[in-house]
């Protein structure tokens, strides 16, 4: 699904910009920036997946109160 490509390209990608700070290619403060932009563009396309796709949003949300149902259950 959309929602689960950009969660892992985002995380993906902050792992990323975490290890080139503990490896100091870039500054804390350009990290910050650097994270909080790329954040904000996660938080656009996410909001356009669930405008543009509300059908499949429903069929993900119901999908995991199934998965977390399940889980209980066990």
């Amino acid at each position: 699904m959309e929602v689960d490509r950009l969660v892992e390209e985002t995380i993906l990608s902050i792992s990323e910009k975490i290890s080139k700070v503990l490896e100091h290619d870039i500054s804390f403060q350009e990290f910050q920036s650097q994270l909080k932009r790329e954040l904000d563009q996660y938080g656009d396309n996410l909001l356009k997946v669930f405008q543009e796709s509300p059908d499949q949003l429903l069929h993900y949300c119901i999908t995991k109160k199934a998965e977390l149902d399940d889980s209980k259950e066990k």
